[in-house]
């Protein structure tokens, strides 16, 4: 029975011990802000064996939630509110 009570307080010990790290940690005044590489949309577009044409593109991780995209050849619009698509075959 004393062996599984120490075995209790040695785990309730870990977990009160892990749950002062976490607020200890979430506490700092100082930690880092995220990195983001500096990238564009990263357009690609290539014929596919059906004489249709792939398109992919980045979403950016700024991009509002709300972002939409239109596709356009040669200025003309071929698909308009794409929003939760990032490639599309055409």
């Amino acid at each position: 029975m004393q062996n599984n009570q120490f075995q209790l307080f040695r785990c309730l010990g870990v977990g009160v011990l892990a749950f002062f790290c976490l607020v200890v940690y979430a506490q700092q005044p100082n930690t880092p802000v995220s990195q983001m590489e500096k990238l564009d949309r990263g357009l690609i577009a290539f014929p596919t064996s059906t004489g249709k044409c792939f398109v992919s593109w980045r979403l950016l991780g700024t991009d509002d939630k709300a972002t939409s995209f239109e596709l356009l050849k040669n200025g003309a619009s071929l698909k308009k509110d794409i929003y939760e698509a990032t490639s599309m075959t055409v």
